[in-house]
């Protein structure tokens, strides 16, 4: 017996949350064969795990695992199943409030269908399964605050030999919040009042990752497990400012390739932030992180922050996952006008180191 789940060509193994997955199984017979039922399974979970070694030196292992979705649907019940090829169609609804597939250093989210065949004793049953890559909608424009100008500033005191004085910057960003093919434009006011030469400048884009469980005897308990940091997009610029100098220093990253979005779960956050360095001689340096939100709807506004104590953020909660429909035709009919061409959906994992991706993330060229 030979068992197929095919999806329909407009899905081409992308799925947002809050729309329908639809296809058709293939249940291939020799003969006429005996069979309770035939059903198909939307199956989703997450889990993390750690394992370290104790003061003790003996072995632990942290781990938790959430389901996230059992769908079933029976497609077929009956006693004898005829002979040759069956097709039956299948349509699923996915949750809007899933979170996006992710695979991390400790942790996953994880989606499949299974196909699975019930038959009588003695016979035993068969399953075939069929991963899924979804990703969620995650509007930037539902957040005002990714729409606001950000900055970050660097007042630091500098000694060399018998001379003293200080670095002073101011750098700034149009907005807080991008999608994955946009680039990233860095603003810095350098005020190098110090005795000694700037060299360079240093820009990063830094994914973090955090993973969690929950404490064994307390189930509200949540507890952090690990805490990882990948550099995504690093910009390292030559760029000289004399001592007792000033300049104004203009910078563009590269385009944010298809990572995972920001987004927070049950136990797996996802974070991201600009790290700016800026270095000197004699092996000086001054740094300053700028936290963003990626996601996957942009914000098209640039506006100024109402307070200041915007500018002291460590870090930016993202949107919650949105209804596609409406949401998606709206946005994509905006980036054609702008980038005067469509916009691309694209694999990422064939696209970037697999530990900084959603398998599958609304990409959008030429921003």
């Amino acid at each position: 017996m030979e068992l197929r789940i095919i999806l329909n060509q407009e899905t081409k193994g992308i799925v947002f949350s809050g729309q329908q997955l639809t296809g058709v199984v293939e249940v291939e017979c020799p003969r006429d064969t005996l069979l309770q039922k035939v059903v198909i399974e939307l199956l989703g979970k997450q889990r993390t795990q750690l394992h370290k070694i104790s003061k003790s030196n003996r072995r632990l292992t942290l781990e938790e695992e959430s389901e996230l979705v059992n769908d079933v649907q029976c497609l077929w019940m009956g006693h004898t199943f005829s002979q040759g090829r069956t097709i039956i169609p299948f349509k699923f609804t996915v949750p809007h409030y899933l979170p996006p597939s992710f695979e991390g250093e400790y942790g996953f989210t994880r989606y499949l269908l299974q196909l699975k065949v019930v038959r009588p004793q003695p016979f035993v049953d068969q399953f075939v399964v069929r991963p899924l890559s979804i990703t969620s909608m995650y509007d930037l424009k539902s957040l005002p605050y990714t729409s606001y100008r950000t900055q970050r500033t660097i007042n630091q005191k500098i000694d060399h030999l018998l001379n003293k004085g200080r670095l002073k910057v101011m750098i700034k960003l149009r907005k807080s919040g991008f999608v994955c093919g946009e680039k990233i434009e860095i603003y810095a006011d350098i005020d190098n009042s110090s005795p000694l030469t700037v060299l360079g400048i240093k820009t990063t884009l830094r994914q973090h990752v955090s993973h969690f469980y929950y404490d064994e005897y307390d189930d509200y308990n949540r507890r952090r497990m690990s805490e990882s940091t990948q550099d995504v997009i690093v910009c390292d610029q030559h760029y000289l400012v004399e001592k007792d100098s000033e300049s104004i220093y203009r910078g563009k990253s590269s385009q944010i390739p298809p990572v995972a979005p920001s987004h927070r779960s049950k136990l797996i956050y996802v974070d991201y932030d600009i790290k700016f360095e800026i270095y000197l001689e004699n092996n000086v340096s001054a740094t300053a992180f700028i936290p963003i939100i990626i996601g996957n709807l942009p914000c098209h506004r640039s506006i100024d922050s109402p307070t200041v104590a915007f500018h002291r953020i460590d870090r930016l909660t993202p949107p919650d996952p949105s209804t596609p429909t409406s949401l998606l035709n709206e946005n994509v009919i905006h980036l054609e006008q702008k980038a005067g061409k469509r916009s691309n959906i694209k694999d990422a994992l064939y696209n970037i180191k697999r530990q900084f991706l959603s398998p599958l993330t609304l990409y959008y060229d030429n921003m």
